[in-house]
């Protein structure tokens, strides 16, 4: 299909692709015959670790072990006078200030204060003492962990 131009010389014109003829249209190729393997469940992806990771029950952090002892200096005579019921809400609330101010110990600035009044906090649970004792060993005790820090 080509025609000629004014000067004589042959000018190609394009050619249009053939339509498919209905029917023709290419074939997916024959499947061989391999294996497939079975697909495996989705499996769950590890969560991260949280800020701090949690000791398995029964093992403590040593700086946590730490900080237990020396705010339990002293008090024997006075935990073992309480009342049972009363020496496990004291025990309780000491757990619970020592994992505070272990976490406090492990920020970049220690602010000794709010260690001094969670420890008055605690204190306060002992029947019968002295508001100047409270500050006093609250203090002391503040200055021992800080120390071993």
């Amino acid at each position: 299909m080509s025609e000629l131009d004014a000067v004589g010389s042959k000018i190609e014109m394009p050619v249009q692709p053939e339509k498919k003829e209905a029917g023709l249209e290419k074939m997916p190729a024959p499947e061989t015959f391999i294996e497939k393997k079975p697909e495996l469940p989705p499996q769950k992806m590890p969560t991260l670790p949280s800020a701090r990771p949690v000791a398995a029950p029964g093992l403590k952090d040593p700086e946590l072990v730490k900080i237990e002892k020396i705010l339990e200096e002293d008090l024997e005579d006075i935990f073992f006078s309480m009342p049972a019921n009363r020496q496990a809400a004291f025990k309780k609330k000491g757990e619970e200030t020592a994992l505070k101010i272990n976490i406090l110990m492990h920020q970049a600035k220690i602010n000794i204060k709010k260690i001094i009044r969670l420890i008055r906090d605690w204190l306060k649970m002992l029947p019968g003492v002295n508001l100047f004792f409270l500050e006093q060993e609250s203090k002391i005790k503040a200055d021992k962990i800080v120390q071993k820090k």
